[in-house]
C-alpha cells in the first residue's frame, strides 16, 4: 500500500517532470521560430528592374549659314542677307531660340521637336546685315519669360551699319 507521503512525493515528481518537459518544449519552439526567421532573413532576395534616368535634351539645327559658330553659338557674318531655317530636335517637350545681335536680344516662338531623330517644328528667319556682325543663335529647352516672341516664322532681323538691330515682319 502506498502511504500519503509517497503519493505526495510522486505528485511532486510528476509536477517537476511536467514543468521541465514544458520548459524544454517551449525552448524548442522558440529555437525553431528564431531559426526559421533567421533562415528566411538570410535566404530572401529581391530584384528590382533597372531604371534609366535621362534628362531632356533640346537642340536646334541651323541651315543657311556656311560659317561655323564658336562654342557659344556666335557667328561672325559679313554684310549681306541670310535666310536660315531653325529646326527643333530632341526629347524636351518644347524650347526656344534667342538671337543676340549687338545689344538686341530677340526670342523665338516656341519650337516643338517631334520624336527623336525626326525633324520638329521649323522657323525661317531672314537676316539683313548692313555690316559685318556677330550674331548669336542659342537654344534652350523650356519656355522663355517673354509675353510675345519677336522672332516668328518668316520674320526679318535687320542690323544697321551702326550695329543696332530691329525685327520686322
Amino acid at each position: 500500500m502506498s502511504t500519503p507521503a509517497k503519493n505526495d512525493e510522486k505528485k511532486k515528481r510528476h509536477a517537476v517532470r511536467n514543468t521541465v518537459l514544458s520548459c524544454i518544449l517551449v525552448c524548442m519552439l522558440c529555437f525553431c521560430t528564431v531559426s526559421l526567421g533567421t533562415y528566411a532573413y538570410f535566404t530572401d532576395s529581391t530584384t528590382t528592374p533597372q531604371s534609366t534616368i535621362s534628362s531632356a535634351n533640346y537642340q536646334i539645327e541651323v541651315q543657311g549659314i556656311t560659317q561655323t559658330a564658336d562654342e557659344e553659338g556666335v557667328y561672325t557674318l559679313p554684310a549681306g542677307e541670310y535666310r536660315i531655317t531653325l529646326t527643333a530636335k530632341g526629347t524636351a517637350s518644347t524650347g526656344y531660340v534667342f538671337v543676340r545681335s549687338g545689344n538686341t536680344l530677340s526670342y523665338s516662338e516656341q519650337l516643338t521637336p517631334q520624336e527623336v531623330g525626326t525633324d520638329g517644328q521649323k522657323t525661317t528667319i531672314t537676316f539683313q546685315l548692313k555690316t559685318q556682325t556677330q550674331v548669336q543663335l542659342a537654344y534652350r529647352w523650356g519656355r522663355h519669360g517673354q509675353q510675345s516672341p519677336a522672332i516668328q516664322n518668316g520674320v526679318s532681323l535687320l542690323v544697321a551699319a551702326d550695329g543696332t538691330a530691329s525685327v520686322s515682319a
